[in-house]
């Protein structure tokens, strides 16, 4: 029986180099639409590189220069001779329909990757198949899409300008959170879509019912933006929904789950109940998977009932890719901060700060006590640092929110404090625009 042969289209590929060799709008037109895997034979991909490599540097890209390079590198034979550059430039194309060609060679490519993913998700079985298809799927659409033109920064500013002498005046750039009173979106900006938020704490500090309150705060406050998302890498779905029933009606868990509440406590969680403060929020349990997972969640989500805001509590527990810990969790972070742009929405992920915060006199948290990776900080546009001295057996049990990366300049490298009251997970405004006292 005959090898079934792979997808591809030896003349489009052939079409492709011929207008490389050509005209220097085609060489720019291939190497942004195109990589070396897409081409399907070994010396159309030899050839491809080294036009790439010339076009980068500038170079003409001509029969003699590819040829003197060739030489060069070595790899003369491995093309076929330099008889191989001569039929290229001779081959009668035009370059004009370069974009057509690689259309063509894009499209065989994926094919090709396709049928790869099919062989060896027959190899697979289970949870590990899922996750195997779910991430390559994403590297495929993310290397289909293509890198895009670049765009004239005059264009950007008139948009800015546009909006800043047109528009109604806003106290937000985000959707507000409307936690804490007017102090957090002043600090923050409100949800920003597009953006990739840090929270990190020590074990136990409450950043889980930290990010839970934003979120429920955000649906309360501004509910026209759509249903927050919340996806758990520890909680079940079920402990999720018993922990923020307790915090809206400002009793201990462990009341709930006991069925042992005073007649306010009842006349609170029925009122929680009643008035459905909990519609419009969604949870998600999602350990040990991939960012490439979170994606396709994130998107169904998003079509059936928009999404302006993603937690992802604890995204340490994701799975990411490389040897070891810290390679893992640069991919994670990595893949978060390319997933903001791809949802367009306001992404808030939870990690640990290391032991190292021990050491600190006032054991205030900094971010170089990001754990597992650097790629938390550097990746993200902001981090937020939460630190509680009464976590540490001091009389103050006010949480102070440290805003120590802003990268959008929007409120600054600063703090502001509420109270957080561990016992029923509630935080409470103190400034001076906190008249109502409560925000989650």
């Amino acid at each position: 029986m005959l090898e079934r042969v792979p997808p591809h289209d030896e003349p489009a590929e052939r079409a492709v180099l011929a207008a490389m060799l050509l005209d220097d709008r085609a060489a720019e037109v291939s190497v942004d639409g195109l990589t070396v895997d897409d081409f399907y034979l070994p010396r159309h991909q030899i050839v491809f590189k080294l036009f790439r490599d010339l076009f980068e540097q500038s170079a003409q890209v001509d029969f003699v220069v590819a040829g003197r390079e060739l030489s060069k590198r070595d790899l003369v034979e491995r093309v076929g001779g330099l008889e191989f550059l001569g039929q290229l430039a001779e081959d009668v194309v035009a370059p004009g329909n370069c974009e057509k060609y690689v259309r063509i060679v894009r499209e065989l490519s994926t094919d090709r990757k396709l049928q790869d993913l099919g062989v060896r998700l027959h190899q697979l079985s289970g949870s590990e198949a899922l996750e195997y298809a779910e991430q390559q799927l994403a590297e495929i659409a993310a290397s289909h899409a293509g890198a895009g033109d670049p765009v004239e920064l005059q264009m950007l500013a008139d948009q800015v300008a546009h909006d800043a002498l047109n528009g109604e005046p806003r106290e937000t750039y985000g959707p507000p959170f409307g936690f804490a009173g007017r102090e957090f979106d002043d600090l923050t900006g409100g949800a920003i879509p597009g953006t990739y938020w840090v929270v990190a704490a020590r074990t136990s500090m409450g950043k889980s019912t930290f990010v839970a309150a934003l979120a429920r705060s955000l649906r309360r406050t501004s509910p026209d933006a759509g249903s927050p998302l919340i996806i758990s890498t520890e909680m079940t779905p079920a402990a999720m929904g018993v922990e923020a029933l307790a915090s809206e009606a400002g009793v201990h868990s462990r009341g709930l789950k006991r069925r042992n509440l005073t007649a306010t406590q009842r006349a609170n969680v029925s009122a929680i109940v009643d008035t459905r403060s909990l519609e419009g929020l969604f949870v998600h349990e999602m350990a040990g998977r991939t960012v490439g997972a979170v994606r396709a969640v994130a998107k169904r989500h998003r079509a059936r009932h928009g999404l302006p805001l993603l937690v992802i509590d604890l995204a340490s527990k994701l799975k990411g890719t490389g040897k070891t810990r810290y390679e893992q969790m640069s991919s994670v972070s990595q893949g978060l901060h390319e997933l903001k742009s791809d949802l367009n929405t306001c992404i808030i992920a939870t990690v640990q700060v290391s032991r190292g915060v021990m050491l600190n006199g006032s054991k205030r948290p900094e971010l170089h006590h990001l754990k597992d990776s650097g790629s938390w900080e550097e990746d993200s546009d902001k981090v937020l640092l939460l630190h509680r001295p009464g976590y540490y057996g001091e009389d103050d049990h006010r949480t102070e929110i440290i805003q120590a990366k802003d990268r959008l300049n929007y409120g600054g490298v600063r703090s502001i404090y509420v109270e957080y009251k561990p016992g029923v997970g509630r935080f409470e405004g103190t400034g001076d625009d906190t008249e109502q006292g409560l925000f989650i």
